[in-house]
């Protein structure tokens, strides 16, 4: 089955790679502040360039995405009013691009990170990739007298994090570590050591405290020391050092949720029938308030996060520069999502059957 793929005709090709073996489109970066100037199609130029052309997105073929999923299921009807469910899902997602957007650029620019050739198809871990789901259900029904029964009813829901990745983060006109024109889409390079200069720069972080500008808020020493703390607490980091992040190689931490339902079912008058049910929706976090609680990157809710801000090179030779970046040092990397399914919930609801 084919593909849309989204390639950028503003860029003339490959013009290298750098140091860490990023695929590059540019023939400099500036060091001061790491803006890049993509190469551009001798038919662009000659046609007045950028400034006429600002953007040129094509829409070809491509095959090599994939998915599959497989699923086990046990369901089991007791005679002493007990029924249970329990199913296992494992799923696997590739693809060349993860659409997002109605927009031919956006879907160029963030349908996927990059640090390869982007005029190549090549696949890699889809946005839509949810490799674990374990659901289980259990119904207890228990008979008054007459028609009168309440079902009892919990299910539990277990699913993997959703995928994501970390780029660089943009300040000013920088950000572009691949040159193509555009930031927020560039795999981070980890370093083996963020004390080693050789794989990274970091630069301190200044401002105006108590009237005095450039007075240094975060030290190099102090972000080189934070940096490489937070690789090694983290096993995505920590297992990708000496290389360019893959592509939507990390996840979000596993997420576990409990639900309960009580239905009381009221005799038939006349054809007529009413059932009252409440619900709790996350039931656990009802219990314990650290239970349920699905937990996200803080430093965006997208899946390229942004955590190291690129602010220069070491030289305006794109083969041959180290990256000079800042780091937030009281940055996390999950926390707790601020959203509404995180806590727990009531409802009471009520069904006439005529």
């Amino acid at each position: 089955l084919n593909q849309f793929f989204f390639v950028n005709r503003n860029l003339a090709g490959v013009t290298g790679r750098d140091v860490h073996g990023r695929v590059l489109f540019a023939d400099s970066i500036r060091a001061s502040n790491g803006q890049a100037f993509p190469k551009l199609p001798a038919g662009v130029i000659a046609n007045g360039g950028t400034a006429r052309f600002s953007t040129a997105i094509d829409v070809i073929n491509q095959n090599k995405d994939q998915a599959w999923s497989v699923t086990t299921s046990l369901r089991k009807r007791y005679s002493n009013n007990w029924e249970a469910m329990l199913a296992y899902t494992h799923a696997r997602a590739r693809d060349v691009q993860s659409f997002g957007s109605s927009t031919h650029i956006s879907n160029w620019q963030f349908g996927r990170t990059l640090s390869g050739n982007q005029f190549e198809p090549f696949r890699s871990i889809s946005l839509f990739d949810q490799t674990h789901k374990l659901t289980g259900t259990g119904t207890y029904t228990k008979h008054w007298f007459g028609e009168w029964s309440t079902d009892f009813t919990a299910t539990y829901s277990g699913v993997s994090g959703a995928p994501h990745d970390y780029v660089y983060a943009v300040t000013g006109s920088s950000g572009d570590l691949n040159g193509d024109g555009r930031s927020g889409n560039d795999l981070i390079y980890v370093p083996r050591s963020a004390y080693n200069t050789q794989e990274i720069r970091f630069r301190n972080v200044t401002g105006t405290v108590n009237g005095v500008p450039n007075t240094v808020i975060t030290s190099v020493a102090q972000q080189q020391e934070a940096f490489e703390k937070y690789i090694k607490n983290s096993p995505c980091l920590n297992s990708q050092r000496g290389q360019i992040l893959a592509r939507n190689s990390c996840k979000q931490p596993f997420l576990n949720q409990v639900d309960v339902a009580i239905r009381q079912t009221i005799p038939s008058v006349r054809g007529q029938r009413l059932s009252l049910q409440a619900d709790i929706t996350n039931f656990g976090n009802l219990l314990n308030d650290k239970w349920g609680q699905a937990r996200v990157t803080e430093a965006s809710s997208n899946s390229n996060v942004p955590i190291l801000t690129h602010v220069g090179q070491t030289t305006s030779n794109p083969l041959f520069a180290i990256p000079i970046v800042q780091f937030n040092v009281n940055q996390k990397e999950y926390v707790v999502g601020n959203f509404a399914s995180n806590f727990w919930r009531f409802q009471l609801s009520a069904r006439y059957s005529f």
